[in-house]
């Protein structure tokens, strides 16, 4: 549950930062997101990307770095490893991936939409049923449907910014803190 104050959503984004943020685990699919992102830049999209999380699986870290590597992509990531405070680095970021294959209601999810950020999820686990958006859901493991997504949200700031203000709301209204206790006190009255 989230217990952190909202922030504003970024309604302008002069350069779009991405953010990931999964520990290298082979089930965060982190090359998913790589191969999309080399999509993006292939069509002449201008964006950064961070990728945030634990180093704990040093082999998809090493597969991670190949990656970025082959596709060219270093100069597009801003952000690599673990990070004491990912809120803080999400704050000046205006879209959220999660590209999983296996997942189960991830934390990171929640803090995209207490940061701002549009989420983009694969079907993976809760994660369609938190977004509640079929817009910003794909299937897993499906690149070319994951950088069809992005596309459409850095060519449209107006659903982007739609998207993740609808996200934040819903956050707010079934995941925080406050509507923890107004359904624990509902619970307590019945």
């Amino acid at each position: 549950f989230v217990s952190r104050e909202m922030l504003p959503v970024r309604q302008v984004a002069p350069m779009p930062i991405l953010a990931m943020t999964a520990n290298f685990r082979p089930q965060k699919d982190h090359l998913n997101l790589l191969r999309a992102l080399s999509i993006l830049k292939q069509e002449h999209y201008d964006f950064r990307f961070k990728l945030i999380g634990m180093e704990v699986d040093e082999e998809v870290v090493a597969e991670v770095n190949a990656v970025i590597e082959r596709y060219d992509l270093m100069s597009f990531c801003t952000h690599f490893g673990p990070c004491a405070d990912p809120f803080q680095q999400l704050q000046e970021c205006v879209i959220g991936v999660l590209s999983s294959w296996e997942e189960g209601l991830p934390v990171a999810l929640l803090e995209y939409g207490t940061a701002g950020l549009c989420p983009v999820v694969t079907c993976a686990g809760e994660m369609a049923q938190v977004v509640d958006n079929d817009q910003l859901v794909v299937p897993v493991r499906n690149h070319e449907a994951l950088a069809q997504v992005l596309m459409q949200l850095l060519d449209n700031e107006n659903l982007r910014v739609h998207g993740a203000i609808n996200f934040q709301n819903r956050v707010r209204s079934q995941y925080s803190l406050e509507a923890s206790w107004r359904h624990y006190e509902g619970l307590l009255s019945s």
